[in-house]
């Protein structure tokens, strides 16, 4: 999808939420997705039969009537094309997954970031020890303490 045509529908939105009945860019039109800009004309990839009825029923005529008023585009095409949008959801999770660690460790829990106080000072030193020398110092390490006091923080640390 072109930056040109995300733009142009940004600006669509922008238009039917001051000119359209209040709500109808929320429940129907970011629904839609913009798919090409090609010749003044403007696909969306609309989520379902129903969603497209709507639109067409109820806003298309104004819309399209608005947008060309501003040059952006001469005539809005509603698809239904579940195939498309669910090639994109599947691609955003495939995303989401690699960004994951895939250890399950949390990366910001460091030793840096870990704040040393009276109640977590001995753990503290001891976690440095080992990461430091593994296998030498304080092994094995045993944590026990209540809630909150960084006992996770630091084993995802060392």
């Amino acid at each position: 999808m072109e930056d040109n045509t995300e733009q142009v529908w940004r600006k669509i939105l922008e238009i039917a939420e001051e000119n359209l009945p209040k709500g109808a860019a929320d429940i129907w039109l970011k629904t839609c997705l913009p798919v090409s800009l090609v010749d003044k004309v403007l696909t969306l990839d609309v989520p379902n039969v129903f969603v497209r009825e709507q639109i067409q029923s109820r806003f298309i005529e104004r819309l399209t009537a608005l947008t060309s008023q501003r040059g952006l585009a001469d005539r809005i095409v509603l698809e239904v094309g579940g195939a498309k949008k669910d090639e994109i959801k599947r691609a955003e999770r495939i995303s989401r997954e690699s960004e994951r660690p895939k250890n399950g460790l949390n990366p910001d829990y460091q030793f840096d970031s870990f704040v040393v106080g009276k109640s977590n000072r001995l753990a503290h030193a001891a976690s440095l020890a080992v990461a430091e020398s593994p296998g030498v110092a304080y092994n094995p390490l045993f944590f026990w303490g209540g809630v909150g006091l960084g006992k996770t923080h630091l084993l995802h640390a060392i």
